[in-house]
C-alpha cells in the first residue's frame, strides 16, 4: 500500500490534520500517525481520505486487524473499487480468514474488468494455506481467460514443480525464457527443477545454474564498504546465517545445535530470517543467537544494508534457489566471506559467492568442476542432526502385527518420478505381499491425495498396494506413522535429507542408490555416517535386492530396528558440540583464505 496522503490546505482542518498524518509517516512515526488517522476516520466516518489515512498508517504500523477493519469500511464506501476489494483480501489473508481473502477476489473479478493478478493472488493465498487443488483450480479459471499471460503460465509452470510434473514445467520455463529473455526467475526455477530430473547430466544442471548466476551478478557490488575490514585471522568473527527457514521446517533440524554449540569466544551468530512465518522453533531459534533479525518485509536492498551494518565478516546462505531472496542478497557481496549450506544441492552460478559447505562423499575429489564456488569438506558428513524433541519412541516393527513388511517414502511429491516409481515397483514385485506407504507435505486435502494417486498410478506403481497417508498435523504425529513402516525407500536422483534423519531416529533403515552429484549422494553420505553402509546401492538392480534381502530377514530387522536409534545418536550425524567445532574450523579456514588474499 503506498502513501500519498493529501497536504494541507487552506484552513481545512481535516487536510490539515491529514499533512500533519502523512509528515509523521514520512518521518518514520507509524504509530503516532496512525493514532491520528484513526481518531480522523472515527469522527469522519464519510470522509474517504480520513479513512484512507487510517488504512495506510493501519498498514504501516503493521496494525493488520484495524488494516482490514478501515478497508472494509473503505469499501463499503466505494464498492466497485476492485482495487480496494484487492487490498481487502490481502490485509484478510494476513490476518488469518482466507476465505473471506477470496470472497473479495471473487467480487473483484465479478465487477471486473478481471485481471491475471487476481487468480495469481488467490493460487498463492490458497498455496500458503497447503490448499493447493483449489489454487490449481484459481489458476486455470485464470488461464482460459488469459492463455498468454506470463506471469500466470509462470505460475503454472510453479505448480507442475511443486507436483514433480517436470516434463511439463521445462517446456514452460523455456517458453516463458523465450518470450522474457531477461526475468531471472524463469532461469532460476528451470535450474532448480533440473535437480529433479534423472536423465539429465551434471554438466547440463551446471550450465542452468550458470545461467543464473550471471543475473545475480548483476546486483550492486558493496564490497568496497568492507575493504577495509580488519583481516586479522585469529580475530572473533560475526557470522551470519541468511534464510527463510527457520522455523519447524528441514533446514531448522540442521541448525539449532549448531547455533547453540558454536563457541561464542571465537565467533557471534547473527541470524536473518527472511520468512513470515513463526512458531516454537523460531523462538528457540532466537534465543540460541546473538543477534535475531525478523527482515521478512525488507527487500534484498535493504537487507544488504542491515547486513553491512552489522559488519558481518562470515555470511551463509541456508536456502540457495529454494528461495532467491537470501542468494540475491549474497550477490550483492554484503561481507567479506560468502557461502551457502545445508538448504540447497548445487551450485549458485554466481562467480561472487566463494564457498559451498559439503562433504567427501556428496562432493568427492573432481566434483569442483560441476561448482561456480570452492568447495569446503566438513567428514564425516556435512550436516549435524537435531532429533525432534516430542519424538515418540520407536515403535514395534509393523511386520509382526501385519503380517507383511511395509515399505515406505515420506519425501516431497516432487521428488517422485518414473525412475524412483520404478524402482519401488521392482521392489513390491520381488517381496510378495508388501506393501508400499507414501506420504508428502503436500497431502494436507483429499484432491491432492487423489492427484498423487493418479500419478503414482501413471509412473507405473501397483496402486492397489500403496497407501497413499495424508499429512501430518504435528511433528510427533508425523513421526509416529514411521511406526508403520518397515523399511524406507529413498528417491532418486534427489535424496531425502530430513527425511532419512527421521527415518532412522524412528529406527527405519533406508535403502538409497548412489549417483553422480550432489543431490543424489546426500543420502549415502548419512548412511555412512551410522554404519550402514550396506543399505547403499550403487545401481537399480542392487537397490531392489537390498530391500528384498532386508525384507526376508524379519530379526535382522528387528535388531536393527531396536538398536537404531542409539547408534544414529552415538555417531557423528548427531554430534552436535563435536559438529560445531568441525564448522567452526570451516569458518576460520574460509575466514583465513580471504584474510592472507590482497
Amino acid at each position: 500500500m503506498s502513501s500519498g496522503m493529501t497536504p494541507g490546505a487552506g484552513g481545512d482542518p481535516i487536510a490539515a490534520q491529514l499533512a500533519h498524518v502523512d509528515a509523521l509517516v514520512r518521518a518514520g512515526k507509524t504509530k503516532d500517525a496512525f493514532i491520528i488517522a484513526k481518531s480522523l476516520a472515527e469522527r469522519h466516518a464519510d470522509n474517504f481520505a480520513c479513512v484512507r489515512a487510517a488504512v495506510l498508517t493501519a498498514h504501516a504500523a503493521g496494525d493488520v486487524g484495524a488494516t482490514v477493519s478501515f478497508l472494509r469500511q473503505a469499501v463499503a464506501m466505494r464498492s466497485a473499487d476492485v482495487g480496494l476489494r484487492l487490498n481487502l483480501a490481502k490485509a484478510l489473508h494476513e490476518y488469518g480468514d482466507t476465505d473471506a481473502a477470496l470472497k473479495e477476489i471473487e467480487q473483484a473479478v465479478s465487477i471486473g474488468p478481471a485481471t491475471p493478478m487476481m487468480f495469481i493472488h488467490a493460487r498463492q493465498m490458497l498455496a500458503f494455506e497447503q490448499r493447493y487443488m483449489e489454487g490449481r483450480a484459481w489458476l486455470d479459471r485464470g488461464l482460459a481467460i488469459f492463455p498468454r499471460d506470463v506471469g500466470l503460465n509462470f505460475s503454472r509452470a510453479t505448480e507442475h514443480l511443486r507436483l514433480g510434473e517436470y516434463e511439463k514445467a521445462l517446456p514452460m520455463y523455456d517458453s516463458l525464457i523465450a518470450i522474457a529473455p531477461h526475468m531471472a526467475f524463469f532461469y532460476l526455477d528451470r535450474a532448480y527443477a533440473m535437480n529433479y530430473l534423472p536423465h539429465v547430466d551434471a554438466k547440463q544442471v551446471l550450465d542452468a545454474h550458470r545461467a543464473c548466476g550471471q543475473f545475480l551478478d548483476m546486483a550492486p557490488d558493496m564490497s568496497a564498504l568492507w575493504a577495509g575490514r580488519n583481516r586479522d585471522p585469529n580475530r572473533r568473527l560475526r557470522v551470519g546465517f541468511l534464510g527463510p527457514d527457520f522455523f519447524r521446517h528441514s533446514v531448522a533440524y540442521f541448525v539449532e545445535g549448531l547455533f547453540e554449540h558454536l563457541s561464542r569466544d571465537r565467533c557471534s551468530v547473527y541470524a536473518y530470517y527472511t520468512n513470515r512465518q513463526r512458531d516454537g522453533v523460531t523462538d528457540r531459534l532466537e534465543r540460541a543467537a546473538d543477534v535475531f533479525r525478523h527482515v521478512e518485509q525488507e527487500k534484498p536492498d535493504v537487507l544488504t544494508q542491515i547486513i553491512l551494518r552489522d559488519e558481518i565478516d562470515v555470511l551463509i546462505d541456508l536456502a540457495g534457489y529454494t528461495n532467491v531472496h537470501g542468494v540475491t542478497v549474497m550477490a550483492a557481496r554484503p561481507a567479506p566471506v560468502l557461502a551457502t549450506y545445508c538448504g540447497y544441492p548445487n551450485t549458485t552460478g554466481s562467480s561472487r559467492i566463494g564457498w559451498r559447505i559439503v562433504d567427501s562423499v556428496t562432493d568427492p575429489a573432481g566434483s569442483e568442476q560441476y561448482a561456480t564456488e570452492s568447495l569446503l569438506r566438513i567428514d564425516p558428513c556435512f550436516l549435524c542432526y537435531r532429533p525432534e524433541v516430542d519424538a515418540p519412541e520407536v515403535a514395534a516393527a509393523p511386520h509382526v502385527r501385519k503380517g507383511f513388511v511395509t515399505f515406505g517414502s515420506f519425501n516431497a511429491q516432487r521428488k517422485f518420478n518414473r525412475v524412483t516409481c520404478g524402482l519401488w515397483r521392482d521392489v513390491l514385485a520381488r517381496v510378495p505381499g508388501s506393501r508400499l506407504a507414501i506420504k508428502s507435505i503436500n497431502f494436507t486435502e483429499a484432491a491432492s491425495i487423489e492427484f498423487a494417486r493418479e500419478q503414482l498410478r501413471e509412473y507405473g506403481l501397483p496402486i492397489e498396494r500403496v497407501d497413499v497417508l495424508p499429512a501430518a498435523k504435528t511433528a510427533r504425529e508425523h513421526l509416529a506413522q514411521y511406526g508403520e513402516v518397515d523399511i524406507g525407500l529413498d528417491t532418486y536422483p534427489y535424496h531425502g535429507t530430513t527425511t532419512t534423519c527421521e527415518a532412522l531416529w524412528m529406527g527405519v533403515p533406508v535403502v538409497t542408490m548412489t549417483g553422480d552429484r550432489h543431490a543424489s549422494r546426500v543420502g549415502t553420505s548419512l548412511l555412512s555416517c551410522v554404519g550402514l553402509q550396506d543399505w547403499i546401492a550403487t545401481s537399480p538392480d542392487r537397490y531392489v535386492e537390498i530391500a528384498r534381502r532386508a525384507a526376508s530377514d524379519g530379526a535382522g530387522l528387528r535388531a536393527l530396528r531396536a538398536s537404531l536409534r542409539e547408534r544414529m545418536a552415538t555417531s557423528a550425524l548427531c554430534d552436535q558440540a563435536g559438529f560445531a567445532r568441525k564448522f567452526e574450523g570451516a569458518v576460520r579456514r574460509m575466514w583465513e583464505a580471504w584474510a592472507a588474499a590482497k
